[in-house]
This record gives C-alpha cells, sequence and structure tokens, in this order.
C-alpha cells in the first residue's frame, strides 16, 4: 500500500491504517550491468488498450533506434527478473489510464529501480512515494524525447531508493504489526 492508498482509506475507515508498501521482486539484488541503451519495455497486462498503446510505444521508440518489448502473462517471479535483466529503460506509455486512481500503485517502477533501471511514465496520483525517481512526460512526444535522452543515468540513485523496498525490510513492518 502506498500513502495516496492509505489517505483513501482513511476518508471511510475509522480505524488505524498502517502502511506497509509492497516489496520489490529483486530479492538477489540483481543489478542492470550493460552499458549500451537499446532495449526498452513494459510488464503487465494484455488487455486491448495496453496492446493499442504498447503498439504506439514500439513504433514510436524504433523511429530514434530502440527496441521495445513488453512481457505480458508472465506466471513466476523467476520471468519477471529474466526480463528485467533484458532492458535498459522502462515504459509506462499510460498518459491518462487511472491517472487519480489511488489504490493503483508504484511497483512497477520499484521493480525497475531496484535493477537501476530507469523509468519513464504518465504522471499518477499512486506514483507520489517515488515521485522524484521516474521521468514524468505528458504525452507520446514527451516520452520519445526523454527515452532519446536516457544514454546515461544515475542508476545507484534508483538502486538506493529501491533498497527502502526489499523484502527484508517490508518484512520488519510486518512484525512490527504484533
Amino acid at each position: 500500500m502506498n500513502t495516496p492508498h492509505a489517505e483513501w482509506l482513511k476518508t471511510f475507515l475509522k480505524n488505524k491504517i498502517v502502511t506497509i508498501p509492497h516489496a520489490h521482486v529483486n530479492f538477489e539484488r540483481i543489478k542492470r550491468r550493460r552499458r549500451k541503451v537499446l532495449n526498452c519495455g513494459y510488464i503487465g497486462t494484455n488487455k486491448p488498450y495496453h496492446i493499442k498503446v504498447n503498439e504506439e510505444v514500439k513504433k514510436r521508440l524504433a523511429e530514434i533506434g530502440l527496441n521495445f518489448k513488453p512481457l505480458f502473462n508472465f506466471t513466476t517471479r523467476q520471468e519477471i527478473l529474466n526480463y528485467y535483466k533484458t532492458i535498459d529503460i522502462q515504459i509506462i506509455g499510460y498518459f491518462n489510464f487511472l491517472k487519480d486512481e489511488p489504490r493503483y500503485h508504484e511497483k512497477k517502477i520499484v521493480d525497475a529501480m531496484s535493477f537501476g533501471i530507469p523509468t519513464i511514465a504518465g504522471y499518477k496520483l499512486a506514483y507520489r512515494d517515488i515521485e522524484d525517481f521516474y521521468i514524468k512526460v505528458n504525452d507520446m512526444d514527451e516520452l520519445v524525447k526523454e527515452a532519446k535522452k536516457l544514454k546515461s543515468w544515475d542508476a545507484k540513485r534508483l538502486i538506493k531508493k529501491a533498497e527502502e523496498y526489499h523484502i527484508s525490510k517490508i518484512a520488519k513492518l510486518y512484525e512490527n504489526l504484533t
């Protein structure tokens, strides 16, 4: 759960709300090691809206020499780990989709951060807790412009922030509930 979700719950629940974020998938602390930036990706569902947006992202990124391959229908954590090992930039190309939904969460961005992979995404209320750790864009043109700029970035900064979401830290938050 993130801060916007907790704030939303407080509007109708009277009991104490304890905020425990989602742990990222990178328990092993695997780091992105490639120097060249070629591969972009998105991990998520393959509903018609997602497919349409991701086809547009793929087309637009190809115009600037970047590959784009989303991962849909994954079933294991290992599939997710293997996928993040293959991408250099995460792209979330949904600009008005669930923009103000407090129950949405930032887990995809934190997962990518844990590998040292930057994310370009449209603004979402639910991303507020990690606001300074992804590149916010408003439309497809801005997305392409920012992807073009991402030839180098501060992976250490992303990894350091993602460490707050490591399973070892999240487990301690659950232990403290008793």
